[in-house]
């Protein structure tokens, strides 16, 4: 079974699958999670969100499709809103979200962490961990498109 994920990043990063270790809600400074979410307008409306100095003018943007191979036998660590603490939407629960996917991340158990998005809790973000003895083999680059920010968006 395979689990098509999709990330925007600059043309510059695009051939290739790699993580900044910077930390972010879902994990510590020096964790290499890579941020992915379950569909394209998700992971715009996401990067939207984070990327107040999105420029187009000056850089372009692709759509990574990543592919990830799932066995029958594999798991995702999944978080689903009513498991989260109750103000896991704000900036104050960082430290708590952070201390969750950092153990997710240390235990290398799962390759994947499942989250809500805050934007629409209803839909899924994925962290996948590049330090999962799986990475390599699992993880796959399947297709680079380039993406367009429209104005009215910026």
């Amino acid at each position: 079974m395979i689990l098509e994920l999709y990330r925007i990043v600059r043309d510059k990063y695009a051939d290739r699958l790699t993580a900044s270790g910077f930390a972010n809600r879902w994990n510590k400074h020096n964790e290499w999670v890579i941020y992915t979410g379950s569909t394209r307008s998700l992971v715009s409306l996401e990067l939207l969100a984070h990327r107040s100095a999105i420029k187009p003018h000056h850089y372009k943007y692709v759509m990574l499709v990543i592919a990830v191979e799932k066995a029958a036998s594999s798991h995702i660590t999944s978080y689903k809103a009513d498991m989260l603490p109750e103000n896991w939407r704000s900036l104050d629960a960082y430290p708590a979200l952070q201390n969750l996917g950092s153990t997710w991340y240390r235990e290398c158990k799962d390759l994947l962490l499942e989250v809500p998005s805050v934007l629409i809790p209803q839909e899924s973000n994925y962290v996948i961990n590049t330090q999962h003895p799986d990475f390599h083999s699992k993880v796959n680059l399947l297709e680079m498109e380039e993406f367009f920010w429209d104005q009215r968006l910026l």
